[in-house]
């Protein structure tokens, strides 16, 4: 007979916690999250402890608002004189609106991050066209003009992002080379 009572107790407690863990949520301080419900609607949400509904009537999407970072493979410009580089860039980024986040891209990151390597290298083809050769590389450092060209980069592959929820902190070049 008492093994029935420590078996109850413990399905209610179990009960409990479940049921709990169903009606409650916590965004962290280092996530940016949205709420949506059953009618469509969505809107942002602080960080916190909260209560909601459960699954079909509210349901919540978070994402990291931690500085991202992504680089990819080379890509050919061309300098001021017409001369071909080789230029491997790379960008930091974070989420800044997680519901303009979430309907441009779905909360898919891969698709932010190629959305990204399209305005990053356009940007990178518009201001490297501006510089010549000897400016990106060169032995003279009062010649070189990279942390000029990387600046433009940002404010160029600034204007683009912010419809989309992200903020681009930094766009930088990684590596040089010669076709």
């Amino acid at each position: 007979m008492k093994k029935n009572h420590i078996t109850l107790t413990i399905g209610a407690i179990l009960v409990i916690i479940f049921g709990f863990m169903l009606l409650t949520y916590q965004v962290r301080h280092t996530e940016v999250a949205i709420r949506e419900t059953i009618t469509g609607s969505a809107y942002n949400i602080d960080e916190g402890f909260k209560f909601r509904f459960p699954w079909p009537i509210n349901e919540i999407h978070k994402f990291d608002k931690r500085i991202q970072s992504s680089d990819w493979v080379f890509a050919t410009t061309n300098t001021k004189e017409g001369k071909p580089i080789l230029v491997k860039v790379f960008a930091t980024w974070k989420i800044i609106d997680a519901l303009q986040f979430f309907q441009t891209f779905d909360g898919d990151l891969a698709e932010a991050n190629s959305k990204l390597e399209d305005i990053v290298l356009s940007a990178q083809t518009a201001v490297i066209a501006d510089y010549t050769f000897e400016q990106i590389v060169n032995t003279d450092a009062e010649l070189l003009k990279l942390a000029e060209i990387e600046d433009e980069m940002l404010i160029e592959a600034g204007t683009y992002t912010k419809e989309l929820g992200i903020k681009i902190t930094m766009v930088g070049i990684k590596r040089l080379g010669l076709p």
